[in-house]
This record gives C-alpha cells, structure tokens and sequence, in this order.
C-alpha cells in the first residue's frame, strides 16, 4: 500500500471522513475484545506508530502483542499514522478515537 492520506496542518480526525480506518478500528477491537491485560489502547497506538511497545506493556500483554506482530489487515492503520506523524493534532484525535473504541 503505497498512497498517502493527504493531510496538513489544518486537519484533524474525523471519524466519519475515514470509514475505512473507522471499520479497521472497530475490527481490531472485535478480535482483541477477549485478551486480558492493561493498556491495550495504548499498546495499539504504540505499535500502530513505531511498531514498538514498553517492555513492560509487553510482558504484561504477550498476547495482545502477539496479535499485533501477527495480524495482516494493519496497513491502513500504519499508513494513516506515517501521514500524520507531522500533525499532532490530527495523530491525537486519531489516538483519542482507538482509546475510546479500543478500551
């Protein structure tokens, strides 16, 4: 997947303006909702970011970062988090919307 979203320094995180990231979100909690642990939303954001997590946050959640090695359909998520990674406003409405829809 090679696009970029097209985002400046005026944007921020809507959700309704990005069904596919909403849908990707909303999968990703549907196939993580039963693994234990703490800090999943932002064991998520994390990976999703630098595909790095605490060390602690790794041990306390093997499975969850498991998961996230593993799983395939994570692309769109990374590639949305490398558009913005210059944005700080828009990455913190997206970070907010995946710990409200990832708890």
């Amino acid at each position: 997947m090679d696009k970029k979203y097209d985002i400046d320094s005026d944007s921020i995180f809507t959700p309704s303006d990005y069904p596919d990231i909403t849908k990707n979100i909303a999968d990703l909690n549907t196939e993580t909702h039963d693994l234990s642990g703490s800090h999943k939303a932002e064991i998520i954001i994390s990976y999703l970011k630098d595909h790095k997590v605490k060390s602690t946050w790794a041990s306390n959640n093997p499975e969850l970062v498991s998961f996230l090695r593993s799983a395939k359909d994570l692309a769109t998520l990374e590639l949305l988090f490398d558009s913005c990674k210059s944005y700080s406003s828009f990455s913190a409405g997206l970070e907010n919307y995946i710990k409200q829809n990832c708890a």
